[in-house]
């Protein structure tokens, strides 16, 4: 006997009276939730975690932290690289960050450069410079838990540019 209470021969012969036949011994859909003598398998398709896109980043695109906006717990780092004499220039679009332990933070230049911001908790619309052609952003939560992360475009211009705008 199995567990429902059907022997194999009632599983094997169809004899499973109320349990998904008529008295014409026709099919048809039950609950979902009765107990049948069956076990279903469904196609799973297998999980893909999020990772930190690597660039490089083209003018006007958007970046955003892995995850984003589902789940916002992986750290990244962004190295963003413009043309020589041109500005990296970045708008943070969105961000939503726990403001006691989640982060962005912008540096001017890559490895060793001053920061230019921390940021976190609910931000938008906010626009940061570098000095040079290149600025990395650093997306640095710890837990990230019930926040959607962060989004922003990427700009570049040089000195000329800026004043004409």
């Amino acid at each position: 006997m199995l567990d429902t209470g059907y022997s194999i021969q009632d599983i094997r012969s169809r004899r499973l009276p109320g349990h998904g036949h008529t008295s014409s011994g026709q099919w048809m859909n039950i609950a979902c939730t009765e107990k049948l003598p069956i076990v279903c398998i469904r196609y799973q398709k297998p999980v893909v975690e999020p990772t930190c896109a690597d660039g490089p980043w083209d003018e006007g695109q958007i970046i955003t932290s892995p995850g984003f906006p589902y789940n916002a717990s992986i750290p990244c780092d962004f190295f963003l690289i413009v043309d020589e004499g041109k500005k990296v220039e970045v708008e943070v679009v969105f961000l939503e960050a726990n403001s006691c332990c989640d982060s962005l933070i912008i540096f001017d230049g890559y490895l060793g450069g001053h920061v230019i911001a921390t940021l976190t908790g609910d931000i938008g619309n906010s626009t940061y410079t570098a000095s040079s052609n290149t600025m990395r952003v650093s997306w640095a939560p710890s837990g990230g838990v019930n926040v959607k992360g962060m989004a922003l475009i990427i700009d570049y211009y040089n000195d000329r540019e800026k004043k004409e705008r």
